[in-house]
């Protein structure tokens, strides 16, 4: 016959721990609030069962339970601020018995539409049969449900016939408790608890109870029976709820028994441990989960949960912790098939990875469900992924000497979203802490986790320098927080020359820039974001000041001809830059002759550059012509007479553009009318001398005579005219 054994391998096993890990994480903070016992007192073990629960107090956020075993209580504490809203006893008025070994919320059973709560006093610590044997006793175990609105006693729960036909054939019932779900199809919560050592036959039993009056709706032993006995049974000694695996539309039952003899030799024990899933609808063994490498001692299935799909096929996956070596190992609900192992991140062989081990939602955004494992002796939470990445890691902050196994991390439950940012909150079970100076009491600590927001300053920017500042729209809406309704503050900063916000808090901010004399610079702004978890990140977006755009003209006239007076000196040409104040203009004239030296093209050419380089030319071309001829002067008198000679008169020319036209005369005449008006020549009696522009009257002829002469004036450019001029030679006495 095999030997006993030592009990108290069912609170801790020694093991040499084999470790390996992966301490990869992403940007998620945690944050751990603490729970103190408020009534504390040596080996209160406060912190032994956590559970979370739909609203009690109305406040619209789940509440937390939190199990006392040592003092025989149960604490109900608010979930959105963790004051205390009742307290739970032994309602047989009992101590000693380790009332709140256990807690579960189990759904509303007693129809008033809050949660109820279902507690376990298994009388688990003094691990000795109580006498007589010959009926229950509270030292059997006993587990109660209580009305979760009022705390009022709803009902007590005793095994009916045990799973070998007997009834009263129990021992540590209430060791576990687990909501069920409506197995029964009566429309209300059913639940089970475990009974994993028996007082004589050494096998332990699951069962489950009708949430509608308590009844016993089926039994299940652990396997081996009646064969071989269990050297240390542990049928139940943790179980959780989990989805449908058997396809009759009821939730079934993963059932731990860590402490299960893998060996069939009689004479040797093997005690690696291992898993079950049973149906919820009859308790049925559906599945076995074996040790993959057993070991003496490994505690396979000590820790457990369902994990959610974690490879897309529709179907729950599973987590069994073997804290022995110590793994998480995962096995695919579909086929029962393993599918990884995960080590203790810390790789120094903590000896408790997996004790406990609880099932939330996706937290590292890779689509899959991730899930929080316990190494209580490290005083270590984790959450991991089935890849084994190490997502968040919360330690102790006030750890324990190393091999307590009720160490922080000792239960882990979720709890529901306790601070509103979508994410699934989770309470850790510390029940050896000591407060003041009670060894024992007993702590638990709510771990809210706040995914880090991300900044986005949604750069580059460029902006065109606009003068002496210049504005530049900031955008800072895509930044995000993957928690839902997590809202965030912002803070911009920059390091631009001058730089400055019309509100640096703002999420679309202008920034103003000293840009005066600008040029092509660059400059960063850096966006903080916080969320109301204190989730934080940073992120720089470059700004760019450029001056891409040249410099403008203004004042420039247009091209054309023009004839050579109306030819002007270029006034009042002026540039203006978006950005450099006074740039430089410059000016420049080339003429091209043409065919007279008053006939040519003038080509102006005005140039401006700003403080950037940025050069800008405008050009104006101007034809001179001279097409006009020019204007004679006689300078004669109508009348001289014969005294008069010699005499002199000299015509003049003035032009345009010629200061000096030619003048000439060309010919003369002398002649004069009779009575009868006829032209009588008279060019031989007057004699007159021509050179260049001057008639010289010699000889005037006589009275009545008329002398011309024709003047002829060209300028430079070859414009000329012609015009006579004349005068009548009269009488002395009629001047």
């Amino acid at each position: 016959m095999k030997k006993l054994g030592y009990l108290n391998l069912l609170m801790a096993v020694v093991i040499v721990a084999i470790t390996s890990g992966n301490l990869g994480g992403a940007e998620i903070t945690e944050f751990l609030i603490r729970i103190d016992n408020p009534a504390p007192s040596d080996d209160a073990f406060f912190g032994q069962s956590v559970a979370g629960i739909d609203d009690v107090n109305g406040d619209g956020v789940r509440d937390l339970v939190i199990g006392a075993p040592g003092a025989d209580k149960v604490y109900l504490f608010s979930g959105s601020d963790r004051s205390l809203i009742r307290i739970l006893d032994d309602p047989d008025g009992l101590t000693g018995y380790d009332f709140g070994f256990s807690t579960v919320g189990v759904g509303d059973l007693d129809g008033d539409g809050v949660e109820d709560l279902a507690v376990g006093a298994p009388n688990a610590f003094t691990m000795e049969i109580p006498l007589p044997l010959s009926g229950p006793t509270p030292g059997w175990g006993r587990t109660f449900v209580f009305s979760g609105a009022t705390g009022a006693l709803v009902y007590e729960v005793h095994p009916g016939v045990s799973f070998r036909g007997f009834a009263d054939d129990y021992f540590q019932f209430g060791f576990s408790v687990a909501a069920l779900a409506d197995v029964t199809g009566d429309g209300i919560p059913d639940f089970a608890v475990s009974a994993p050592v028996l007082t004589l036959s050494n096998w332990g039993e699951v069962y489950a109870f009708s949430g509608a009056d308590g009844s016993q709706i089926w039994v299940t032993g652990e396997p081996g029976f009646p064969a071989v006995k269990q050297t240390i049974p542990s049928f139940g000694y943790c179980m959780k709820e989990i989805d449908d695996l058997t396809g009759d539309g009821r939730n079934d039952l993963l059932v731990g028994a860590p402490y299960y003899d893998v060996d069939p030799d009689p004479d040797v024990y093997l005690l690696a441990g291992e898993a079950y899933v049973l149906s919820g609808a009859d308790g049925s063994i559906f599945r076995v989960y074996s040790n993959p490498s057993p070991v003496d001692g490994d505690a396979f299935g000590l820790g457990l949960d369902g994990v959610g799909d974690q490879n897309g096929d529709g179907v729950e996956d599973h987590a069994l912790g073997e804290t022995g070596v110590p793994w998480v190992h995962l096995f695919r609900g579909v086929d029962g098939s393993s599918f990884g192992a995960i080590g203790d991140p810390s790789g120094g062989g903590g000896e408790s990875f997996g004790r406990s081990i609880a099932a939330v939602d996706d937290r590292d955004a890779d689509g899959f469900d991730d899930f929080w494992v316990g190494s209580p002796k490290e005083g270590t939470v984790y959450l991991m992924n089935s890849l084994g990445d190490l997502i968040v890691q919360a330690d102790d902050p006030d750890p324990l000497p190393l091999e307590n196994v009720r160490g922080f991390g000792f239960a882990i439950s979720p709890v529901g979203d306790l601070d509103g940012n979508g994410m699934l909150d989770v309470i850790v079970g510390k029940p050896a802490e000591t407060i003041q100076g009670f060894e024992g009491a007993g702590a638990a600590f709510v771990i809210l986790l706040n995914r880090s927001p991300t900044a986005d300053p949604n750069g580059p920017y460029s902006s065109e320098c606009a003068g002496v500042t210049t504005t530049v729209g900031l955008d800072g809406s895509d930044s995000s927080d993957p928690d839902i309704d997590d809202a965030m503050t912002y803070l911009w900063s920059t390091d631009c020359p001058g730089g400055s916000f019309d509100d640096p808090t703002s999420e679309n901010p202008e920034l103003t820039v000293e840009t005066s004399p600008g040029c092509l610079f660059s400059c960063n702004v850096s966006l903080t974001v916080v969320d109301d978890g204190g989730g934080e990140d940073s992120a720089t977006a470059t700004v760019t000041i450029q001056d891409s755009i040249a410099p403008v003209f203004s004042g420039i006239p247009g091209s054309g001809a023009v004839s050579c007076e109306a030819v002007q000196e270029p006034t009042g040409i002026t540039a203006t830059d978006s950005c450099d104040p006074n740039p430089v203009v410059s000016f420049s004239e080339v003429r091209t002759d043409g065919g007279c030296p008053y006939e040519y093209a003038l080509t102006r050419t005005w140039e401006t550059t700003d403080a950037c380089g940025h050069t800008v030319d405008s050009e104006q071309t101007i034809t001179v012509s001279d097409f006009e001829s020019p204007s004679i002067a006689c300078n004669v008198p109508d009348t001289i007479s014969p005294p008069a000679a010699p005499i002199s008169f000299t015509a003049t020319a003035t032009d345009n553009c010629d200061d000096s036209p030619h003048v000439e005369v060309a010919e003369f005449d002398c002649f004069k009318f009779n009575k009868r008006g006829m032209r009588i020549d008279k060019t031989d009696s007057c004699v007159v001398d021509v050179s260049g522009g001057t008639v010289t009257i010699l000889d005037s002829g006589g009275v009545g005579d008329n002398i011309t002469w024709v003047v002829h004036a060209t300028d430079s450019c070859g414009n000329g005219k012609t015009i006579q001029c004349g005068v009548e030679v009269v009488n002395p006495a009629r001047q």
